[in-house]
């Protein structure tokens, strides 16, 4: 399956061209103007296929709060009471 590509939208182009981009693999294409015609491939040799990501991984354990710091200050020691 292509699809057409034109160099201009203007139907009053004097030179215009017109060409084809292919739907199964994506980057190539195909051009002509007159007799002159050129093909390009750019691309990895993928084909188009449907994307379809990685499921997520699993949810972490909740994380044990006795491992928590904290801001509040430890309770200051008793002095010792007075000889």
């Amino acid at each position: 399956a292509w699809t057409p590509l034109f160099s201009s939208s203007q139907e009053h182009v004097k030179f215009q061209a017109g060409g084809v981009r292919s739907n199964l693999w994506p980057g190539a294409y195909a051009v002509a103007k007159g007799k002159q015609y050129a093909n390009v491939y750019v691309g990895w040799g993928n084909k188009n296929a449907k994307f379809v990501p990685l499921p997520p991984p699993p949810v972490a354990k909740e994380f044990d709060l006795a491992f928590v710091e904290t801001t509040e200050l430890p309770p200051k020691p008793v002095p010792p009471p007075p000889e």
